[in-house]
């Protein structure tokens, strides 16, 4: 049911860190339950070093270990301080600093309010896809059904306290919500397990014909794959929406500038990642992952002032911009700026795009 989630193939072909990151979590926290320790902790520093939230994974790995085990052995640990040592001396050796720079920009002109946030979060989690709220349910019921076997719970562990960390300080991006996916769909495959178990055990034994029975337990698996596809149909159908969306106005954007600029043109915009993955040109963005001088220069100010700030410092020859953005920026850089490409919105509730060129 994860693989085939529409969510999971997304994320497993769009580019993002979010599969390798998530894989590493996985590995880590079942080789907890797997009496895997070495495993354990040498994944939790690979999530690490993927990702700084995995810091997150590999402290619950650490402690589910000493749960378990009562000690750690040099063996053990002395992998993942390897990695982590090795990975974060060439760190500060190419960028002069311990903590990523990512963390220092988004930091510095991101101000979410964790209540705000909280509910924002919540409602993407559970409200979005009404559907899924069926797998959360079986989900509940999976971790009661193995809560004397506490070496599970430590996922249980992870799941609260991943989202609690991105609910209270990190902006809402979807991928961030994706990588907690598989310990739901792990608890709620133990639910669903138990029903077929009971089932057989109670109805099928009524059945001395052995084919019978095989044709029963047949037909209700067959159900179960039914239903899953159908939640999954849900979702697929959202997420391509969203893919046609991306091809139309942003992809459309990102290949317009790699046929009609140079790839020494500085360009401008907060969509970096698609915009970019598409073109070969020099970026700077909004909140300044690209470039570090950004950060500083935008501190304090609102989005809209950020982007003239930077605009006035840059001077980027192409500007790439939401609608709403470019009517906002409008009266402030259209003496020395024009529209060369628009990119409109499939669906009215994601934004269209427009390219500006410095005169």
């Amino acid at each position: 049911m994860y693989m085939l989630l529409p969510t999971t193939v997304a994320y497993a072909t769009c580019g993002l860190e979010t599969p390798l990151y998530t894989l590493a979590c996985m590995i880590a926290l079942f080789s907890i339950p797997c009496s895997s320790p070495h495993a354990a902790l040498t994944m939790g520093a690979i999530a690490t070093i993927i990702r700084p939230d995995g810091l997150l994974v590999l402290l619950i790995v650490i402690m589910g270990i000493w749960w378990r085990e009562r000690e750690f052995r040099a063996r053990w640990i002395m992998p993942a301080v390897i990695i982590l040592v090795a990975f974060f001396a060439i760190h500060y050796g190419v960028y002069r600093t311990w903590i990523p720079h990512s963390m220092m920009a988004k930091a510095q002109v991101y101000r979410v309010e964790p209540l705000k946030n909280i509910g924002r979060y919540l409602e993407r989690m559970f409200l979005s896809q009404k559907e899924g709220l069926l797998l959360y349910a079986f989900a509940l019921w999976g971790v009661w059904l193995v809560r004397k076997n506490w070496h599970y719970l430590w996922l249980v562990a992870w799941y609260v306290v991943y989202h609690l960390a991105f609910m209270l300080r990190a902006p809402l991006f979807d991928w961030y919500l994706h990588p907690p996916v598989f310990v739901v769909i792990f608890f709620a495959g133990i639910s669903i397990g138990y029903v077929l178990n009971r089932f057989e055990q109670g109805y099928f034994q009524r059945f001395p014909n052995y084919s019978v029975t095989r044709v029963y337990e047949l037909f209700l698996r067959t159900l179960i794959v039914l239903i899953a596809l159908i939640v999954n149909f849900q979702y697929a159908k959202a997420k391509l929406r969203y893919r046609i969306y991306e091809r139309e106005v942003r992809e459309a954007a990102g290949r317009w500038l790699a046929l009609h600029t140079s790839p020494t043109d500085l360009v401008f915009t907060e969509s970096l990642g698609y915009i970019g993955f598409f073109s070969q040109n020099r970026f700077v963005d909004w909140p300044g992952l690209v470039d570090t001088s950004v950060p500083t220069l935008v501190k304090g100010l609102s989005r809209i002032e950020g982007y003239k700030r930077i605009i006035e410092a840059k001077k980027p020859r192409y500007l790439v911009l939401r609608n709403e953005e470019w009517n906002s920026l409008r009266k402030a850089i259209e003496p020395r700026y024009k529209m060369v490409a628009r990119f409109p919105s499939p669906f009215p509730e994601y934004p269209g795009y427009v390219i500006v060129k410095h005169k």
